[in-house]
């Protein structure tokens, strides 16, 4: 609005000459403008003051949810674990920035899920309660570390996983639940039907509520479908028991009005069959009937009740059709034991597994029924006294106890003998081997080298070992060790530069500013360097200064003791064939494998030709395949041989971690031992599972015809376990084999 709008109003009162009444309007006019621009320019700064504080708002609440790795370090585990669901988001962090995130998680008492899928995952998903790992996309290193992997790399699948483990422990509640109310029902109504002076049930009907009324039912409730409402509850805390959430009243409440109605039920029966009310005394057969079928439909309709602790069942969708099924069985079952005279007059059941429940009810109802098809009298006693013979005959126990113990004491004697066998799969593997394959340097050899000549030397033999000691003083091979040795002197690292290691051929460095190489044949082939043979048995180092040859220098292992004894030992014991793999030259170690006896030899190998050789091995090989060796160069080997032995004294760490079995004397004579050994605990098991399935059936037969009464049972039991234990702990008399 302007004031000379006023201008262009064409009212009467208002005319040209009328000065003083134009002047007014306009002065308020615009003061009317003033005040409005005033209004409006207010306006907008309150509006952009309040679009800053919104944006200062998101920033700050960005800020608040990230976390630097500068941010991390700075703090404590303690204020991280005070602070951490403060953050929901954490940029740039480290491996063991993520460790300390869960572990942060976790001391809060939160159940901690880590989702990876590269190597530098594995640490906290190994840390977190559960490590989830990727299956497509992730490193097999993750995939072995973490507790569950997604096939499909989806994360929504973890919401199903959620849910189904939701499922899976609300059903074991449920199923505890109906378990602990049924039982304290049978418990309370014995113990207060003892009080009352009469005899609720007897053992044998107690025995068949809980083999048939309790068991089917709490089978089919752990095949519950969810409930509607399963994943809108919050998650439980790792501090709730398997009662919380008031179960524990539950089966308090329901175990205790399950046992009045039965001991109602009782005395109502009771009061039936003496035709008036009086407490009951003794036993009462109709009473006793009554309490029985009772129990049996109170626990059956129970199970219903425990498809779910919070809702009606009625408002559950779908039906569990397995609990339908174990409701009907379990109700024709109990009709079945009240209704058929003969089985009513001789029941009883005894806890057993389904198969020897099976077997054992042939037994029971099998042989009565053809004797009363034929009009002979059933003679359910007899054959019931015989079915629980043949049950105590059986078990199982002596094999379940005497085969692990063979194998246990199996371990044991071999770890007296200094043999360190690390389970008993490998100690069965010893017995079925039939080649042995020997690493030659520190193995079948001493690994001690020593220097025994210089030869085609262009310097002075003292000024041919120094360049050459110098050139290896990095590394810890028995080779260089023993060039420092007959070096003698001080070794000055200082004085070598640029040290390139070839493996398993040599090292080239720069020493005083001259190039020294040092190693095998092959390496001086690579450089192009002639190089001259010797004449002696030994490995061959050659020395060049400069791309000049300048002698070599020959050093000499020595066999170990017993390193022939070792060969003739195995052959002895059935080992079809022995193969030494080493990188040396082919006349050293033709010369060693002729004195030491070994079938076949290769030589000049790396580490992969080593792997190569055992591949083919392998391939050839009728029976298992033993790989003997003691360097780092020997690990993969070690790892693909069915049975892998290292040397623990003088082993290096990583072939004693890749191997199966352990030398701790560096014995090669024990290898002979260790199968013998693993023979003698194989042998001793079979001997074992023989003697108690002969026995076992011996009695099995005995008894089925009634040529043997419950004594002969356990001792087809107990007897035939005592001599089985008896006879494993045989596989701890080793030293003499």
């Amino acid at each position: 609005m302007a004031s000379n709008h006023t201008e262009h109003f064409s009212l009467n009162q208002w005319q040209a000459d009328d000065q003083v009444l134009r002047t007014d309007f306009n002065e308020d006019n615009a003061k009317i403008d003033s005040a409005l621009k005033g209004l409006s320019d207010g306006l907008a700064a309150a509006q952009a003051e309040k679009a800053d504080q919104t944006a200062l708002d998101a920033l700050a609440a960005e800020v608040a949810k990230k976390a630097a790795t500068a941010a991390l370090d700075a703090l404590s585990d303690e204020e991280l674990t005070q602070n951490v669901d403060r953050y929901s988001v954490y940029a740039r962090v480290q491996p063991e920035h993520k460790v300390r995130i869960v572990s942060a998680w976790r001391r809060r008492g939160a159940v901690t899920a880590m989702t990876g899928d590269g190597v530098n995952d594995a640490p906290s998903i190994k840390s977190a309660d559960i490590g989830i790992g990727m299956g497509i996309t992730g490193t097999d290193v993750t995939k072995n570390v973490a507790d569950m992997v997604l096939s499909d790399d989806n994360f929504a699948t973890i919401v199903g996983a959620v849910a189904e483990g939701r499922r899976i422990y609300d059903n074991i509640r449920k199923a505890i639940g109906f378990l602990l109310a049924s039982n304290m029902s049978e418990v309370l109504g014995v113990f207060f039907s003892a009080l009352l002076g009469f005899t609720l049930l007897n053992p044998v009907h107690l025995l068949f509520i809980n083999l048939i009324t309790d068991c089917f039912p709490a089978l089919a409730l752990g095949m519950e479908r969810p409930e509607p409402d399963i994943m809108r509850r919050p998650p439980r805390s790792a501090k709730d028991g398997i009662f919380s959430g008031g179960l524990g009243f539950d089966i308090a409440y329901q175990g205790i009005l399950i046992t009045v109605i039965t001991m109602a039920s009782y005395i109502i029966g009771h009061c039936m069959e003496a035709g008036c009310f009086e407490m009951p005394r003794g036993v009462s057969p109709h009473g006793m009937t009554m309490a029985f079928l009772t129990m049996s439909m109170c626990e059956i309709f129970h199970s219903f009740n425990m498809r779910s602790q919070r809702r009606s069942v009625f408002t559950l969708r779908g039906h569990n059709k397995v609990l339908w099924a174990a409701m009907l069985g379990s109700l024709v079952l109990t009709t079945v034991v009240l209704e058929v005279p003969p089985i009513a007059n001789a029941f009883g059941f005894t806890p057993v597994s389904w198969t020897e429940y099976g077997i054992a009810l042939a037994l029971a109802v099998l042989p009565p029924v053809v004797r009363l098809l034929t009009g002979l009298d059933g003679d359910w006693g007899t054959w019931l006294y015989r079915a629980l013979s043949f049950l105590v005959v059986s078990c199982p126990c002596a094999l379940v106890i005497s085969i692990p113990l063979s194998f246990f004491a199996g371990l044991g004697g071999a770890s007296h003998e200094g043999i360190l066998i690390k389970g008993s799969n490998y100690l069965e593997t010893l017995s079925k081997t039939k080649t042995v394959v020997f690493d030659k340097t520190g193995t079948l050899t001493q690994g001690v080298f020593d220097v025994t000549g210089v030869h085609h030397n262009q310097l002075p033999r003292e000024k041919v070992l120094e360049y050459a000691a110098l050139a290896e003083c990095a590394s810890s091979h028995p080779i260089s060790k023993s060039l420092q040795r007959a070096h003698g002197g001080p070794i000055d690292r200082q004085r070598v530069t640029d040290i390139q290691e070839f493996s398993g051929n040599g090292v080239v460095a720069k020493v005083d500013g001259v190039t020294v190489a040092v190693g095998n044949d092959k390496l001086m082939e690579k450089l192009g360097i002639a190089w001259h043979d010797c004449h002696s048995v030994g490995t061959i180092i050659h020395l060049a200064l400069d791309g000049q040859y300048a002698g070599h220098i020959v050093i000499s292992d020595v066999e170990k003791p017993h390193a022939r004894d070792a060969i003739a030992a195995l052959k002895r014991i059935g080992v079809e064939k022995t193969v030494m793999l080493t990188g040396d030259r082919a006349k050293v170690a033709d010369h060693v494998a002729q004195r030491l006896g070994v079938d076949e030899v290769h030589s000049e190998l790396l580490p992969a030709d080593k792997v190569a050789q055992v591949e083919q091995l392998l391939s050839r090989s009728g029976g298992k395949l033993a790989f003997v060796g003691d360097g780092i160069n020997d690990a993969p080997v070690l790892s693909r041989a069915d049975i892998g032995i290292a040397m623990g004294a003088m082993g290096s760490d990583a072939a004693i971690e890749a191997a199966d079995v352990v030398l701790m004397d560096d014995d090669p004579l024990k290898i002979a031992k260790a199968i013998r050994i693993s023979c003698k605990c194989i042998r001793i098991v079979y001997e074992n599972i023989a003697f108690a399935l002969i026995v076992k059936a011996l009695c099995l037969l005995l008894v089925a015809v009634g040529a043997a009464n419950m004594w002969a049972a356990i001792f087809g039991d107990v007897g035939v376990m005592v001599i089985a234990v008896l006879n494993a702990i045989r596989a701890l008399r080793v030293s003499r084999l």
